[in-house]
């Protein structure tokens, strides 16, 4: 039994070191970017900004919809496919607008705050 308990203590301090290097490393490269942020967090906030200005796009807006009724009367209606993208969309939209002001409030910030705020 007492193998097996060294076995376990030697996988747990294993962890810890594999921990630790991850925590060191990502804090270094927040503390060396210009912009507080690993580049992850960079690919992230591209991705939010894209889909939430793609989904915008989705979303007729009210002027494109009168245009588009006035020329064919049988318009004037919309199809349930286009209302249910049209909410898909708005979701999509509010969604990625959410996780982007979250990233907005993770982000280090361009101030010097020193090497333990990247922690």
């Amino acid at each position: 039994m007492e193998a097996l308990e060294a076995i376990g203590l030697a996988s747990n301090i294993l962890q810890f070191i594999e921990v630790g290097t991850q925590i060191v490393k990502e804090a270094r490269e927040i503390y060396s970017s210009a912009t507080g942020t690993t580049n992850e967090f960079r690919d992230l906030e591209h991705t939010c900004n894209l889909l939430s200005r793609l989904s915008a796009n989705l979303v007729p807006s009210k002027r494109h919809q009168e245009i588009k009724t006035a020329h064919i009367p049988s318009l004037d209606k919309p199809c349930t496919a286009d209302v249910e993208l049209a909410a898909l969309a708005l979701r999509c939209k509010d969604a990625s607008d959410n996780l982007s002001q979250n990233l907005r409030n993770l982000r280090l910030g361009g101030k010097s705050l020193g090497r333990l705020a990247s922690l």
